[in-house]
């Protein structure tokens, strides 16, 4: 197996690729990717492609998650102002969640 792993993390990156290279016929290329952007999911995509050659296997794996509740849709007084909107956090978690894996398969 070829594999390609992708993360903003270089080192959990190189750790994981440490593990599956450790295994009988496999090989690990890893790209550092910020899975929620398209450009750069796009640009990794095309590396994987001029390295290992046609992807036929793609596991999405990607998710974010910044905040332990999505649901408070309104300000309460005393919150810390430097809260992020739930909104904007979901966003973000769709963004990598589906918007990433829809670049890597466009």
């Amino acid at each position: 197996f070829r594999v390609a792993c992708f993360g903003r993390n270089r080192e959990k990156l190189e750790q994981g690729a440490r593990r599956l290279r450790s295994m009988r016929n496999v090989t690990c290329d890893c790209f550092v990717v910020d899975c929620g952007n398209s450009k750069q999911v796009k640009t990794a995509i095309r590396q994987v492609q001029s390295r290992l050659g046609r992807i036929t296997v793609i596991v999405w794996n990607a998710a974010s998650y910044a905040g332990p509740d999505l649901l408070p849709t309104q300000h309460v007084e005393g919150d810390n102002d430097d809260d992020e909107d739930p909104t904007e956090i979901l966003h973000q978690i769709v963004d990598v969640g589906c918007g990433g894996l829809l670049s890597s398969v466009q």
